[in-house]
């Protein structure tokens, strides 16, 4: 049966050609999409590592250059201003903000394998602060401070790329060719801290310690609030500090609002393409629906002939649609053959072998769904007439 079905489609391959193309190019587009959706799914699903409940940030934009000296006595003026505002629990010193695309990375070369990590900064009790969780080793303490050695925390996906096999804990990740050589000894393995929000890859990540006595060039304050915040908190915070540095800008967001505003910018190239998506769907449907519909009204005698021999509607319904469904596995194969390059090729980092194969097998079951639903009434319009109708069919 399925070699009487290929042989006919062959037979009329002028005509089915487009389609097929079109089926290819639909295939591609709705696989795309569903590599996007499934992964910022299963992103969404890891934890963060931290709470950004009434969470707030205090970004400092000074408008001229940094002065180590006096900056970083009105730094301190700012902290102990905050402190004493009524509906501040804690306050901490976080260099790179949370929710946010600002980036500091780092790459060393550490016993012959070349190691890269993002990098941020903050004081001691910030990570119980933050709701982070500790996996192994401690936090940072206040006796880390006047040591021969900078205290570093790394995340658990830092150890499983690095140091799959062995232990973590007093490891020096410092790179010893370079002029700044002082020992980064890791104290401390957390679970995660994902500062790009719940739609970003899980990337090795090193903390270092900053000191609430001595910030140096912090210019980002997080604030721990009281849940009943006041409304004029953020107006009297702004006028405040303004009064007291006024040479520089302030502002004051919640960490709930920036993720927000970064889930809705990430998610802007899968709404795009998807809409794309769907326009492309409808011609191809419309597509599917025409060309079936032509091919059933000049197929009318071949059917009404069919008919006459004792073949049931029932199986010339199955017969139209099962040519439709071998014309669509020709174009998704068709399409399957150029796509498979790109894992093997890695041309894409976060498009690995599961995600494909789950992508892969979404795609194809919309289309074959898709061609199945665009097949069906064409094919039940074809079982309607009675043998000699279709035989005196014009």
């Amino acid at each position: 049966m399925f070699l009487h079905l290929f042989k006919m489609i062959w037979n009329r391959k002028r005509s089915n050609s487009l389609i097929i193309a079109e089926i290819a190019i639909a295939f591609i587009v709705i696989f795309a999409v569903a590599v996007l959706a499934i992964r910022n799914y299963n992103l969404y699903q890891i934890p963060l590592g931290y709470n950004y409940e009434n969470m707030w940030r205090i970004q400092i934009m000074p408008t001229r250059g940094w002065n180590e000296s006096k900056d970083e006595i009105t730094l301190l003026q700012i902290i102990n201003s905050v402190k004493q505002q009524p509906e501040v629990e804690t306050l901490h010193l976080l260099e790179n903000p949370t929710f946010r695309n600002w980036r500091s990375t780092r790459s060393v070369d550490i016993d012959g394998q070349a190691i890269s990590y993002f990098r941020n900064t903050f004081d001691d009790n910030a990570a119980q602060t933050f709701g982070m969780t500790l996996n192994d080793g401690r936090w940072f303490e206040p006796q880390d401070s006047n040591q021969n050695y900078d205290p570093v925390l790394v995340n658990q996906e830092f150890v499983k790329r690095y140091f799959p096999n062995g232990k973590v804990i007093g490891k020096n990740i410092a790179d010893l060719e370079s002029e700044d050589s002082r020992e980064k000894r890791i104290v401390g393995v957390f679970q995660s801290f994902r500062q790009f929000g719940e739609l970003s890859a899980v990337v090795p990540y090193v903390f270092s310690r900053s000191d609430m006595q001595a910030p140096g060039k912090t210019l980002g304050i997080e604030l721990k609030l009281s849940a009943d915040l006041d409304p004029t908190f953020e107006q009297r915070v702004l006028e405040m500090l303004k009064a007291l540095a006024p040479e520089n800008n302030y502002s004051l967001t919640s960490w709930e609002s920036q993720r927000d505003s970064q889930i809705r910018q990430s998610t802007i190239p899968l709404t795009t393409l998807a809409t794309i998506a769907g326009f492309l769907i409808i011609l191809v449907a419309m597509g599917f629906f025409a060309v079936l519909w032509q091919c059933v009204i000049s197929r009318t005698h071949e059917i009404g002939l069919r008919r006459a021999l004792g073949a049931n509607a029932a199986s010339i319904h199955k017969q139209i649609i099962g040519e439709l469904m071998i014309v669509t596995f020709i174009g998704i194969a068709i399409a399957f053959i150029g796509l498979v390059q790109l894992p093997m090729l890695g041309v894409f980092q976060e498009l690995d072998w599961p995600l494909f194969w789950v992508s892969l097998l979404t795609a194809m079951a919309f289309m074959l769904t898709l061609a199945a639903l665009c097949g069906y009434y064409p094919g039940k319009i074809a079982t309607r007439h009675s043998p000699s109708e279709a035989l005196h069919y014009d």
